[in-house]
């Protein structure tokens, strides 16, 4: 059972009632949260998941400081938990994420995470469907499948995978033994075991930022990584953001 959660901020309008921040009325999350329901949502639905629906992100006025520290990093209080945090950290959108583990944890099943700058080719939609499906039946509970195929920073840039450090598993799926640059974590899937992984890994490491986050629990071996057998077919980055970030920051226009 794999549910899909699409990290967005909440569409709000002005004279909504509880909006205390009127940057977040800002076009910019108002156009994100409508492709998210307009599109992104529906070309989802189109594949049986067990559910589809959009993730209200942490933003900033969830998070308040926390003591102050010495060095290159500082502590943030988020419901309640201190978590120490890199000064360049993406803290919002790495809490996002860090929430959605915990609910994968919870719930004991699937987790198909996407950010609201995700672009699903129609064309990959049924093989995209079937890889996650193999994914959530076999012996891949310490694996996150990863199904960003453009690299973040370049958006015409496909994602490329050295043969000699992949191991194809069958006709779905390739088990990545090393690779130089996990960036960007726009859309992958957990489960349970890797969830708890990268839970685990936040209460003993520095935040920094998610797909930093998982490409070092991968090196450190505590997690393996999948990736389509097809991994230029996967999910792409929405060329219409290119110079909007996933960080939902208010200040960041």
């Amino acid at each position: 059972m794999t549910h899909v959660r699409i990290i967005s901020v909440e569409n709000t309008s002005l004279g909504d009632p509880g909006t205390s921040c009127d940057n977040y009325r800002h076009s910019k999350f108002v156009i994100r949260r409508k492709y998210v329901e307009s599109q992104l949502i529906p070309a989802m639905q189109q594949m049986p998941y067990e559910s589809v629906v959009a993730f209200q992100a942490v933003i900033d006025p969830d998070i308040t400081d926390g003591p102050p520290q010495n060095g290159a990093y500082r502590t943030i209080i988020w419901k309640g938990v201190q978590f120490p945090v890199d000064v360049a950290a993406c803290i919002p959108c790495f809490l996002s994420h860090y929430a959605l583990w915990k609910e994968c944890v919870t719930s004991g099943q699937c987790y198909f995470i996407m950010e609201d700058d995700a672009r699903l080719p129609e064309d990959s939609a049924k093989l995209i469907y079937d890889t996650v499906m193999e994914y959530e039946r076999g012996p891949y509970g310490g694996d996150v499948l990863y199904l960003l195929s453009a690299v973040p920073y370049s958006q015409f840039a496909l994602r490329t995978y050295c043969r000699e450090f992949v191991k194809p598993i069958s006709d779905l799926l390739k088990r990545i033994i090393h690779h130089h640059d996990f960036a960007g974590t726009t859309a992958y899937v957990v489960r349970p075991q890797s969830a708890q992984a990268l839970i685990d890994r936040t209460t003993k490491a520095v935040m920094t930022t998610p797909d930093g986050h998982l490409h070092r629990a991968f090196n450190e071996g505590l997690l393996g990584i999948l990736a389509m057998a097809e991994d230029k077919r996967g999910l792409m980055l929405n060329d219409h953001w290119s110079e909007w970030n996933h960080v939902h920051d208010v200040n960041v226009r």
